[in-house]
């Protein structure tokens, strides 16, 4: 089936610009049928190409940009190749033991959050649309990062707004959750499974 287009009012072209987010005011039609989550082709009024994001009819953030391609094939390899990119990133800046691996839209990866806790994760999968490639994603970075353990953290309210379920589990084996830390030559207690997942220990990379 031919992917589904959007064609958005693009006001002061702020999505042209950069700005990763398309609410549901800017849609002026929509052309071929998709299903939420789903990969979309995003086009302004003057059908100048905008990108794909995946889509999300009961939010007002509709489209949430993955990139700003057209053509780019956004499949699993391209999931690999954004963890793998991450990575890469903070390990240049000298992080490598405990730091933010995935930052969402930061890493052109909406609703992806990961967090490296010494040799163990911990991941939120926040939207509908990362929510679908959650297998792929967790492939990724045991293949990327190979960690000794994952631990989900899907607790947060967001989900219920993105008509997702709200848990927290373990990916595969199960392992201690309370974990010290060396943080700039400090000894920081890190409980992954309780803790406020998005402030613990005030981790910045």
């Amino acid at each position: 089936m031919p992917q589904a287009r959007l064609y958005i009012n693009d006001t002061h072209d702020r999505i042209q610009r950069g700005h990763p987010w398309i609410f549901d005011n800017q849609i002026i039609r929509e052309e071929g049928e998709y299903a939420p989550g789903d990969v979309v082709q995003v086009f302004d009024a003057r059908k100048r190409p905008l990108g794909q994001g995946y889509i999300n009819p009961a939010s007002l953030i509709r489209v949430r940009l993955l990139t700003t391609s057209v053509e780019e094939k956004v499949n699993a390899q391209f999931m690999v190749a954004r963890i793998e990119r991450a990575w890469a990133f903070r390990q240049r800046l000298g992080y490598a033991s405990s730091c933010r691996v995935v930052f969402s839209e930061s890493d052109m990866l909406p609703g992806l959050v990961v967090d490296k806790f010494n040799d163990v994760l911990s991941v939120q999968f926040l939207t509908l649309g990362i929510e679908r490639w959650k297998d792929v994603v967790l492939d990724a970075l045991e293949q990327v990062i190979k960690p000794k353990g994952i631990y989900i953290r899907n607790d947060v309210p967001i989900r219920e707004k993105e008509g997702l379920e709200v848990y927290k589990a373990f990916h595969g084996k199960a392992f201690p959750t309370d974990l010290v830390i060396e943080e700039n030559g400090l000894k920081v207690h890190v409980d992954i499974a309780n803790g406020q997942k998005t402030d613990i220990s005030s981790i910045k990379c």
